[in-house]
């Protein structure tokens, strides 16, 4: 079930295969500032991705 509320969540994505994308990571936002914490994490999904679909 999926619920609406009304936060902002950040998320963290990139584009590959021209128009498909692929969602690495999402957190909900508590500032403007972005956590290297999450931008660490959404960079190591990346990579993990990469390396399992041999892309890089």
């Amino acid at each position: 079930m999926l619920k609406y509320h009304l936060k902002n969540y950040r998320i963290f994505y990139f584009t590959f295969k021209e128009n498909a994308y692929m969602m690495l990571h999402a957190f909900l936002k508590k500032s403007n500032k972005t956590p290297q914490r999450e931008l660490n994490t959404a960079i190591r999904y990346r990579n993990e991705y990469l390396e399992r679909n041999d892309q890089r």
